[in-house]
């Protein structure tokens, strides 16, 4: 799967592009933005590592199709589900779109509470779900058939990062996957000790921030995880199951 960011001159590009330059991938459409490209669109709610995360799912996937990438459009910087007021705009200046992925990270909530949570934001902007939320993947994705304005029917994909490893990290994010992968890449010992420096200082239970544990690795160390998830796409699938069922389901139909 390739990919076509929306904004060629954000940074949301450039992270692609040096992607592609680093590890000698084709991800990035080289001409102009396809027509079917225009069916389906991902949107990172999430910043940085979240789109080299789906820049190495996508490439990881089967298959030559193209689709569009973009970050929340709309003034400000939307929390985590406001950003779904990016997709009321889009649904409007993108007229062939039929089917989206939100990206964002589980952080402290319940599944199902997100899941409520989506529904009511979605209805907020005037979009109807048509039918109860389909929870795969274990609650990680979220499939959601909805109506927009004279557009009878898109799919919507609520894709949340995390493994709740509730244990070890106090937020679930896109980062557990990577320190995750990392045990693998880089030894265990490395990520143990990157752990015990991140503690939450606002966490009672004293277990790690994994922001703060994979800013702790260096740029050589997140590269080196990068490259090896490269070399290893069985390794994706394990490590980013809901990534790579969510972006399968998008390039679906």
């Amino acid at each position: 799967m390739m990919l076509y960011p929306l904004d060629v001159e954000s940074r949301l590009a450039s992270h692609i592009r040096k992607l592609s330059r680093e590890l000698g991938l084709r991800l990035l459409q080289p001409v102009g933005l396809l027509p079917e490209a225009r069916k389906r669109l991902v949107i990172l709610g999430e910043g940085t590592p979240d789109d080299y995360v789906i820049a190495l799912v996508a490439h990881a996937c089967d298959g030559e199709e193209t689709v569009a990438i973009t970050t929340p459009v709309v003034p400000g910087r939307p929390t985590r589900l406001e950003a779904i007021r990016s997709l009321k705009e889009l649904l409007s200046s993108q007229p062939r779109l039929s089917k989206a992925v939100l990206v964002i990270d589980r952080d402290r909530d319940p599944l199902p509470d997100i899941t409520g949570e989506a529904v009511r934001v979605l209805t907020k902007y005037g979009i109807k779900p048509l039918e109860q939320p389909r929870e795969l993947v274990g609650g990680w994705v979220k499939a959601i058939s909805c109506q927009h304005g004279a557009r009878t029917r898109f799919d919507f994909l609520l894709l949340v990062q995390g493994m709740g490893l509730d244990q070890v990290y106090a937020n679930d994010t896109v980062e557990v996957h990577l320190l995750e992968a990392g045990r693998q890449a880089l030894g265990d010992d490395l990520i143990r000790q990157a752990l015990k420096g991140a503690k939450d200082p606002s966490d009672r239970q004293g277990r790690a921030d994994p922001k703060l544990a994979w800013g702790r690795l260096d740029k050589d160390e997140h590269w080196e995880v990068f490259r090896w998830l490269d070399q290893h796409p069985d390794e994706i699938r394990r490590f980013f199951r809901q990534h790579y069922e969510a972006l399968r389901l998008l390039r679906e139909g």
